[in-house]
């Protein structure tokens, strides 16, 4: 009864937390891992302090559950979305990242022996590399959460959400290459070909194949029981997560790559992925980060803390050094436009979630015992540091990249200019925005299309001045009596005649009517649409269509390609392609 005591306790601690942090504006992470930093001081004795040791049955399953949802954002159709310039600048920012730290810390090592606690002197070059592999993940929920909040869009935007989808994936390969060769230099005093290569790409094949093997299993039950309820959903999912995470720690295999390639099994060869991962999200997610969290911020240790803020400040540093230099040295390899170079970085600082995860794990390794409590105070310091500033950098990252004022701009004036050519997320060439936009076509936003009444060009402006004044409409079409485009004009061609009335029943709309017209017909590409958008500053523009172009069909709305585009953008994250729901039974839901 105690146990449930605690358990319960521990939960409303760290809601409370999560909804305090909330309301600041901050990850709910934060609050999480703080309320476990609460509970872990006893000033209020609510749980023991060392409840935490008992609950790694928790720990292992919400580790679990978090890496098969990492692995599910491994969808091949979003890698070919996102294209070869993000997978370019995640690889060189986690890569330099992980450099600087670890020569960091080597140097660290050598320079100050007699600053720095015995045992780390001892163990600096396994320790190093360690600590190093922890500097390449970015939360991808924070950077998410504050692109939404400030509507942004354009290229920095949807390259620090390409790189952040990635980053969690090639973190947690990056901790799987190192923890085993730091493991072998910290317990072999000598290496061969067989330790230092076979045994670590051993672990990492065998824990890929178990779980593209369980996630066969599990695509395979799923197809011949389709007609079940989400609480049958949830109960399989959670079992099959845990049997691929036991069975890989069973036969010493790695068992984060195992519940990720399981995960990315389930999204790619799942024909009902959207609706599992969905299902999970809205009814698992919320326990799990809430309890492993919170019982990750009770491994923190404020008498470690002494000796390990040096550390925090030295991973912080050089961490954020290598986000920020190798995103701008990816992007401009990658021939990325300047803005993405210099504040992509800005919005893969924030770290958290599933750092945590992997610092349990070297703490459960007894290969690491002698080291680990000052490691778990280092990585959440380090945590916490980066989830109370990296909304922050974001934030101004995407100010100085002018995408915040672009989005409010839209937001907020209904019908206002469209953004100038310097302001556009396209005006800077063919990157992430034109690439999303590029496979799609006028005719998806056929249905979106503004109707305007067309106006006969025999029409007089006595006639015209009469259509005027009960119509709210701003651009004019002109045709002729077969119903064919011939131009268009608006309000401000014939402001200066509206009140003329001289020539009044001399001039005819064809005479006003430019026949020099930017246009677009429903087969083009909307990157080139936006591209016209921009280079005239236009808020509208003509869909004709037939042989010769000239069957009026409406008129495209810049506002509706930027809203198609911030959706596209959301399907990235939240909707798979090819997804089908799960069918609704008569079981709990």
């Amino acid at each position: 009864m105690e146990s449930t005591l605690n358990i319960a306790l521990l939960l409303l601690v760290g809601f409370f937390f999560g909804e305090a942090a909330g309301r600041l504006l901050l990850p709910k992470v934060s609050g999480y891992i703080l309320a476990g930093i609460f509970l872990k001081l006893n000033l209020l004795p609510l749980v023991p302090p060392d409840f935490h040791h008992q609950a790694e049955f928790f720990t292992n399953i919400a580790l679990a559950f978090i890496t098969f949802s990492v692995g599910g954002s491994l969808l091949a159709s979003k890698m070919r979305r996102l294209g070869r310039a993000v997978v370019g600048i995640t690889i060189f920012e986690a890569g330099l990242s992980v450099l600087l730290v670890a020569c960091a810390f080597l140097a660290l090592s050598f320079f100050f022996v007699s600053s720095l606690p015995a045992v780390w002197v001892a163990m600096a070059l396994p320790a190093s590399l360690l600590l190093a592999t922890f500097a390449s993940p970015t939360d991808p929920a924070t950077t998410l959460a504050v692109i939404h909040e400030y509507q942004a869009v354009g290229d920095v935007s949807s390259s620090i959400l390409g790189v952040a989808a990635l980053d969690d994936a090639l973190g947690i390969i990056i901790f799987s290459v190192g923890v085993s060769i730091a493991e072998l230099l910290m317990v072999q005093k000598g290496l061969g070909i067989v330790s230092t290569f076979l045994l670590p790409v051993g672990e990492i094949v065998g824990g890929i194949g178990i779980g593209v093997l369980i996630g066969w299993g599990f695509n395979q039950m799923i197809r011949r029981f389709s007609h079940i309820s989400k609480g049958t959903v949830v109960v399989f999912a959670l079992g099959s997560i845990s049997l691929c995470f036991s069975l890989a720690h069973l036969l010493h295999t790695d068992e984060l790559l195992a519940t990720m390639a399981m995960g990315c099994m389930v999204a790619n060869f799942n024909p009902q992925q959207h609706a599992l991962f969905q299902i999970l999200e809205d009814y698992v997610e919320e326990l799990v980060f809430v309890l492993f969290f919170t019982l990750s911020g009770m491994y923190f240790q404020l008498s470690a803390l002494t000796s390990a803020y040096p550390f925090i400040l030295v991973f912080v540093l050089f961490r954020c050094l290598g986000k920020l230099s190798g995103a701008s040295l990816g992007a401009y390899l990658a021939g990325a436009p300047t803005a993405v170079r210099r504040f992509t970085g800005l919005g893969l600082l924030p770290q958290g979630g599933i750092v945590i995860g992997l610092a349990l794990l070297v703490k459960a390794n007894p290969a690491f015992s002698e080291i680990s409590s000052l490691f778990m105070s280092i990585v959440i310091g380090a945590t916490v540091v980066h989830e109370l500033l990296g909304p922050i950098s974001v934030k101004l990252g995407l100010q100085r990249a002018g995408e915040v004022r672009l989005s409010r701009v839209r937001a907020g004036r209904e019908g206002a200019p469209a953004p100038g050519r310097q302001e556009s997320p396209a005006s800077s060439g063919d990157f992430f925005f034109m690439d999303l936009l590029h496979n799609h076509t006028v005719r998806e936003l056929q249905d979106h299309l503004k109707s305007v009444a067309t106006i006969y060009e025999d029409m007089t402006l006595h006639q015209f001045k009469s259509l005027f004044l009960s119509t709210a409409q701003d651009y004019f079409p002109v045709v002729d009596r077969q119903g064919r485009f011939i131009g268009i004009f608006s309000l401000d061609d014939v402001r200066s005649l509206l009140w003329e009335s001289d020539a009044d029943e001399l001039i005819l709309v064809k005479d006003i009517a430019s026949s020099q017209v930017i246009f677009t017909t429903p087969e083009e590409s909307l990157s080139t649409v936006f591209f016209k958008f921009t280079q005239k500053n236009l808020r509208n523009i003509p869909v004709l269509e037939g042989e010769e172009q000239n069957r009026f069909l409406g008129m495209l709305r810049h506002k509706d390609v930027l809203d198609f585009y911030r959706q596209k953008v959301q399907e990235l994250y939240e909707v798979p392609e090819g997804s089908e729901p799960i069918p609704e039974t008569g079981g709990s839901s």
